[in-house]
């Protein structure tokens, strides 16, 4: 009967080939090793590793070690807010260094001066920002005090 080995056939691409094309499909749609996988995006990121406090006069100078990967040759800005450790009153934010990363992966430190003019103890918190203006990161410098005409 030429009509029963024809619906065999049917049966067959219906439940062997059909399952492989449509699995085919799915992972040509979603992964990774797929030929038609898009990269990723760059990983991108900051952070202060260290805040050192240098004092100087006028007080007080900080060094700023940040950390920023994936912005190569774009601006990174940072901000410092003066805190009172005494009362933990909180001055506006003063602009300080800009980084600018050079590779991948890259870091560097720059010398940041806060002025601080009347006498206490106080905290600087430092803060990193991506070039969009999202913050990456905030640190705290260890406590100073600052002494009248310092």
């Amino acid at each position: 009967m030429a009509g029963s080995d024809s619906g065999r056939g049917n049966w067959l691409i219906t439940a062997i080939v059909g399952p492989i094309i449509v699995g085919l499909i799915i992972w040509f749609a979603t992964s990774s090793n797929s030929p038609i996988h898009h990269a990723k995006a760059g990983v991108t990121g900051g952070s202060i590793e260290a805040v050192t406090v240098d004092n100087g006069t006028p007080c007080c100078t900080f060094d700023v070690k940040a950390s920023i990967q994936g912005y190569d040759g774009q601006w990174c800005s940072s901000k410092a807010i003066i805190i009172n450790s005494d009362t933990g009153d909180q001055g506006s934010p003063i602009d300080e260094a800009s980084y600018q990363p050079q590779a991948g992966q890259d870091e560097g430190v720059a010398t940041d001066t806060v002025p601080i003019t009347a006498a206490g103890n106080y905290i600087v918190r430092f803060i990193l920002y991506a070039p969009n203006g999202t913050e990456m990161d905030q640190r705290d410098s260890s406590q100073l005090t600052v002494n009248v005409g310092q």
